[in-house]
């Protein structure tokens, strides 16, 4: 009875010191502890500009890339820097008819966070026309766009 008992005590002190945490660390690659997490909140606005030309000849689910115009900043730390890559595509394009001018309609799809993840954001769609029938068009880089983070993201910042 004094074995058990003594046993008992003896696991008890011995599985305070070897169990396992409940509390998870973040380690970086070189293993030491990093908590440096922010979370991005869904529906946060993201600024951003064009960075190439886009012709009304362009074909439908071409992608185009584009470029953040602005820091996005949550409780003083940047998630999203200024001139993070971001990429979109081509959703529609109607050539230019008889009665009609061309019409584009772009959209962005994803931006790079600081901590090199590509996020999902929901790009305002813009359609582009041009001016008269049967007239074509260029959209020159530096367009403005703008989008909103889809889901919250936890970023890892630096």
């Amino acid at each position: 009875m004094q074995q058990r008992v003594f046993f008992s005590l003896l696991m008890l002190l011995l599985g305070g010191v070897f169990a396992p945490t409940a509390h998870a660390q973040n380690t970086s690659a070189k293993g030491l502890i990093c908590n440096n997490k922010e979370t991005l909140p869904a529906s946060t606005l993201v600024w951003l500009e064009s960075t190439e030309r886009v012709s009304s000849d362009a074909a439908r689910g071409k992608t185009v890339s584009f470029r953040v115009r602005a820091n996005v900043v949550v409780n003083g730390k940047v998630l999203i820097p200024f001139g993070a890559f971001a990429i979109g595509r081509i959703k529609s394009v109607v050539p230019a008819s008889f009665n009609e001018p061309a019409k584009v309609i772009l959209e962005v799809t994803h931006v790079r966070t600081i901590d090199d993840q590509m996020i999902a954001v929901a790009g305002d769609e813009q359609s582009f026309h041009g001016e008269g029938p049967r007239e074509g068009f260029i959209i020159e880089q530096g367009q403005q766009f703008t989008a909103t983070v889809t889901n919250a993201v936890e970023i890892q910042v630096k």
